[in-house]
């Protein structure tokens, strides 16, 4: 039956209720009174010939009668995009959580689906999907204390749990694992469809739906007894193309018995490019730098942030240089979630020159620096200098990058 039937209906019965008493059974919900409620109702007439009382016209044998329809309505709703990182598990945060609402007047069960856009920057694996009753500590809230419902492979859950009642809200988990070549910025839209299924249990006692198969609006005309009909009342969705059997394909239109809403996983995460550089600092006749046959002075030394590397000295034996290994953390994510943490450096000097120091620098800090092994001469083959545990903090601007170097002086043999 239509919507418009409906409110005649509740026109009617209204103006009986002038006339006579009205009766019926089920509880109000947000979507009104339950399915397959019988509405019962009569009236009397009164009336006088020539101002002698008549016999009472009224229908108390026979009431006029009508049944509720069912009512199906319900919104997915995604409660917020979520960022993740690069390889990230469902434990590691990869979980977008929408709410589903059954805002209709009857119990009503659910199957779901998911689309993914073919042009999204990514793709998770292992995408399942799962149910959780809103009983956890803050209320509207996925917060890892909510009871799991059970979903079988074709309705929703089983037993007790086979049905979300009239205004009931449940939280549904879309989880899976984030691939590690996605990189910051990034992101991946997933739509959530909920089709709606004949529950187990319905409010209707004249109910004679199969469970688990899909709900189907009614097209039979207006009967107005027995058993309640079904009539769609959901709102268009976000859904295109959910992927399953008919007729869960296609666009999510309004009054189509399914309802589909967007979340994404967006990827905020350290953006780090590294390069090595090399720079003379003093001559081999430089006073203040005696090269390797004299003592190790302060220009070869020393090694500050601002240090200004020479533009006149040359390479040459006795010649003091400088590496640096300058790391760049372009991030857009913003600290902490853009921040590269646990950073290790390793580098293996030529032979053909001596270490002299070695220190981080600008944006790269919190690292211990060492040699391998820890007496680095001008015998030693192999001198490896490196530093463990450094971190590079996200840019404050999204326009600027941090810059951090691990400097390393040596003299060329």
């Amino acid at each position: 039956m239509t919507n418009k039937t409906n409110r005649v209906w509740r026109m009617g019965a209204a103006a009986a209720f002038a006339l006579s008493g009205v009766f019926l059974s089920g509880n109000a919900h947000a979507a009104g009174t339950n399915a397959g409620t019988p509405v019962s109702n009569t009236f009397t007439l009164d009336y006088q010939v020539a101002g002698v009382d008549q016999p009472q016209i009224n229908n108390n044998a026979t009431p006029t009668t009508f049944t509720v329809d069912r009512v199906i309505r319900h919104t997915v709703t995604s409660l917020g995009d979520v960022s993740v990182a690069p390889g990230a598990s469902p434990a590691q945060g990869a979980q977008l959580v929408f709410s589903l609402v059954n805002s209709g007047n009857d119990n009503q069960g659910y199957q779901f689906a998911l689309e993914d856009p073919a042009q999204n920057d990514f793709d998770p694996t292992g995408l399942v999907i799962r149910a959780f009753r809103d009983d956890g500590g803050t209320p509207g809230a996925f917060d890892g204390t909510n009871t799991e419902i059970t979903l079988t492979a074709n309705a929703f859950g089983t037993g007790a749990t086979d049905h979300v009642a009239p205004d009931e809200l449940i939280l549904i988990v879309v989880e899976g694992t984030i691939p590690n070549t996605a990189t910051d910025g990034q992101r991946d839209d997933v739509v959530l469809s909920a089709r709606a299924q004949n529950p187990a249990t319905s409010l209707d006692a004249a109910y004679t739906g199969t469970p688990g198969t899909p709900v189907a609006a009614d097209t039979g005309g207006n009967t107005q007894q027995g058993e309640a009909e079904n009539v769609f009342d959901d709102p268009a969705g976000d859904a295109t193309a959910n992927g399953g059997p008919t007729p869960f394909t296609g666009a999510d239109v309004a009054r189509d018995g399914f309802h589909s809403d967007t979340a994404a996983f967006i990827i905020a995460a350290a953006n780090l490019s590294a390069q090595k550089l090399v720079f003379p600092i003093s001559n081999p006749d430089d006073p203040d730098a005696n090269g390797p046959s004299g003592a190790l002075t302060t220009t070869c030394q020393t090694i500050t942030d601002d240090t200004a590397h020479s533009a006149t000295a040359i390479m040459a034996p006795g010649s003091c240089i400088e590496y640096v290994i300058r790391v760049t953390n372009a991030s857009t994510s913003g600290t902490p979630a853009g921040d590269a943490t646990g950073i290790d450096i390793s580098d293996v000097l030529p032979d053909e020159v001596t270490f002299v120091a070695a220190s981080v620098t600008g944006s790269l800090t919190g690292g211990t620096v060492a040699t391998t092994p820890a007496a680095c001469d001008a015998l030693t083959v192999n001198c490896t200098v490196s530093v463990t545990g450094a971190s590079i903090v996200a840019p404050t601007a999204p326009a600027t990058s941090t810059v951090g170097e691990l400097r390393i002086r040596a003299f060329v043999e």
